[in-house]
């Protein structure tokens, strides 16, 4: 329920709300006003609502259902609240130039359910954003804008409190041109606490390790956000990557401008600030290691370089056009019947209606907006050549005992009239089976033990990489050989996430038997009386609520778990809730298991993204003669003319002796890039029947690892010495292996 207009004309803390002058996602702001014999005094006053009825149901689902437990757990946030306005009100004790003062606070609780109205006089200023508008302003002004903010923000940062949300409208203006931060520390408590709440941003300033939220960031973030209110200042009212005024620009070149800085890339110098200026704003808004470590340098910089720069500059007006355009709309709108200069306002810029877009811009969207960005630049970069097209030559099969059979295939002009129908350039074809069915090496477990030991989670070298695994067509045993590549790399200690995808029949959390190995419920850390429940990060997603790293994860040593709610999802996966869990999702190295839905469009989007991608078949041949095996063929050679790195594995190896073993081999569309070897189903169910799953079976795990091996030293860096099989003679494998 909005309760915005149900305060106007009331009187609180003394003083009559005389209008609503603005709101974020924690809370709404008014103009108030009291007059007495000693004269009228005009302030601001700030109104909380906590809990909304979103973080209410969130906390009371994971209590339970205990209302008693939820209140309680809603007065602990209270307390870090009023705890968090008393910092805030020493904090503008100690600087009162630069930072908004405040002055007192009342807080009205409701009961049944619980609620409480917070409500906060600070002064009254004028938001910055509106200021740049009507006032003109000189380079001097914006300099001095910046080493105000930044003296607040040196106290916020020594009393360890990182705003997060510094924008034109949290920076004010007095009356004498002064610069103030304010509208901070209360939003820090409540995002750490509300994990209900929908997650809403300011993606027009924020940095982007705020943006993809995977790591602990510090104070830096805020002079990242400083730098790109002044840039914006300095380049005409345009954020970086906008085409430069006076030249318009749609809404897609507001995405695509999003996308580029919060993939890391530098803008060019502002329209304004082609000199030393220029240079330090644009290495404020540069990667973490290169921008201002302390807000102090920040400042230290800009008065180096106002004591040199010459009065000319100094003294030149950048806001000209757009302060003589508010005053020709201002005009406009009084011989139009008088709109206010708030209508006038809201209406004056295109850059505001543009971005009122951005600055409510959901999580999902956002992550579209990167995303999309990120595949059209690899698509750019991409060139298809000889080399890319080549597929591993070898294949590694597994059998007992740690026997390992190489096989090498060359191309022939075999044809696949039944399964494919495109180009024969396109066309993965070999033959020569028989004539290098060759030699036995074994891979001795002692090398891989060893490997194990070389390793550690912190591997140099080894960038992040997501690997897409799924069936050629239904029954291929992709989830199988996704859990055999996952458990490999913990077998060799390296940190990877497995992902089964949403759109799956859920089958992975009754594979790990999930009702025993799930993680238990813990302590919630801002309330010892209650706990934090495992949840399915998926079903977070669908419901919209804020996922953090700070839930529950399935961890199982160096593997993290991530199955669907095995009931099924209450609601049908989109495209942007797959952008929200690829996002979330960061390891070293992610696997998606997807099953067959390789047409679903949140598996295609995730293909464009993928580093690897992987089609598993199986040894049953009848399975090739589907028009759904033909459709992911032909799907599979789109991926390749892509330039997309991509492999076929046989699952369920038979031995080389078998019959149909070389007409197996030689109807796969590529040449495997390795073999798993076919576990006996007694196996399986033992490791079932003790909880556990077969991949992790002392008597299979090396014979398992061994299989992966050639695609593990595909992803792996060349620093990684993951014990190469060592041939029993010479030929082709001491030459492979030299």
């Amino acid at each position: 329920m909005n309760h915005s207009r149900d305060l106007i004309g009331k009187t609180i803390l003394g003083y009559r709300v005389i209008e609503q002058i603005g709101s974020g996602g924690f809370g709404t702001v008014y103009k108030v006003s009291k007059t007495n014999e000693s004269g009228e005094y005009t302030y601001a006053l700030k109104h909380i609502t906590l809990p909304t009825e979103t973080q209410y149901n969130y906390v009371l689902s994971s209590m339970g259902g205990d209302y008693e437990k939820a209140d309680h757990y809603f007065k602990n946030v209270l307390s870090d609240i009023v705890y968090e306005i008393n910092i805030l009100s020493s904090l503008s004790e100690k600087n009162s130039n630069n930072v908004v003062t405040y002055y007192d606070n009342e807080i009205v609780k409701q009961d049944n359910p619980i609620r409480y109205d917070i409500y906060i006089r600070m002064e009254y200023l004028t938001p910055l954003a509106t200021y740049v508008r009507n006032n003109e302003m000189r380079v001097n002004d914006i300099i001095d804008l910046g080493i105000d903010i930044l003296s607040a923000l040196d106290l916020c940062h020594s009393n360890h409190i990182i705003h997060r949300d510094i924008k034109d409208d949290n920076i004010f203006v007095n009356k004498d041109g002064k610069c103030k931060l304010g509208d901070f520390g209360i939003a820090k408590v409540l995002k750490d606490t509300s994990k209900a709440a929908s997650m809403k941003g300011t993606p027009a300033f924020i940095a982007p390790e705020v943006f993809l939220g995977q790591e602990k960031y510090s104070n830096v973030v805020d002079l990242y956000s400083l730098g790109i209110v002044l840039y914006k200042i300095m380049n005409d009212s345009r954020l970086p990557f906008l085409p430069a005024y006076p030249k318009d620009y749609e809404m897609d070149d507001v995405d695509h401008a999003i996308g580029r800085r919060l993939a890391g890339e530098i803008p060019d110098l502002p329209t304004n600030a082609r000199n030393e200026f220029g240079e330090i704003l644009v290495k404020a808004i540069s990667s973490k290691e290169q921008r201002y470590q302390h807000a102090k340098d920040f400042a230290d910089a800009l008065k180096d370089m106002k004591n040199h720069l010459s009065n000319d500059y100094l003294e030149r007006v950048i806001n000209k056009n757009m302060v003589e355009a508010a005053s020709s709309r201002k005009t406009m709108s009084s011989t139009m019947g008088g709109l206010s200069d708030r209508t006038v306002g809201v209406d004056f810029e295109r850059d505001e209606r543009e971005f009122s877009h951005t600055l409510k811009i959901s999580p999902d969207e956002l992550e579209g907006v990167v995303n999309k960005y990120v595949t059209e630049k690899r698509y750019q970069n991409n060139t298809i050549n000889e080399q890319t097209m080549k597929q591993p030559d070898t294949i590694l099969n597994s059998e007992s005992q740690n026997k390992v059979i190489i096989e090498q295939q060359s191309p022939t002009n075999r044809t696949y009239n039944n399964l494919l129908s495109v180009t024969d350039a396109s066309k993965p074809e070999f033959n020569g089976i028989r004539d290098i069915l060759a030699e036995e090496v074994s891979v001795p477990t002692e090398a891989l033990r060893q490997a194990s030991r070389n390793h550690n989670n912190s591997v140099v070298g080894l960038t992040s990489k997501n690997i897409i695994i799924g069936g050629l067509y239904p029954g291929a045993g992709s989830t199988f050989v996704a859990m055999c590549l996952a458990r490999a790399l913990n077998y060799l200690s390296i940190e990877n996430a497995f992902v089964e995808s949403p759109i799956n029949v859920p089958e992975l959390y009754h594979l790990l038997y999930g009702d025993k190995n799930a993680p238990q419920p813990v302590k919630d850390p801002f309330n010892r009386d209650a706990f934090i429940s495992y949840r399915f990060v998926t079903d977070e997603i669908i419901e919209d609520y804020a996922v953090t790293n700070n839930s529950l994860k399935w961890t199982d040593g160096s593997t993290i778990w991530y199955p669907v709610n095995p009931k099924g999802l209450e609601k049908e996966w989109t495209y942007h809730h797959g952008l929200r869990l690829l996002q979330f999702v960061k390891s070293p190295i992610t696997i998606f298991d997807v099953s067959n839905h390789w047409n679903h469009e949140y598996v295609r989007n995730a293909c464009n993204d993928a580093n690897e991608i992987i089609f598993v078949c199986d040894t049953m041949p009848s399975k090739y003669a589907r028009r759904d095996t033909a459709d992911n063929i032909q799907l599979l050679n789109e991926w390749r003319l892509k330039g997309k790195s991509v492999h076929v594995v046989g699952n369920r190896d038979v031995p080389s002796s078998s019959e149909g073993k070389i007409e197996w081999l030689e109807s796969m569309p590529l040449a495997p890039t390795f073999l798993v070897p076919n576990i006996p189903h007694v196996q399986v169910i033992e490791a079932q029947w003790n909880s556990g799953i077969v991949q992790d079976d002392a008597s299979i795990k090396e014979i398992l690892l061994s299989a992966c091996l050639p695609f593990l030293k595909v992803i792996l860096p060349e620093t990684m010495p993951i014990g190469a099989p060592v041939a029993k003679k010479g030929g082709f494998l001491s030459r492979l292996f030299s």
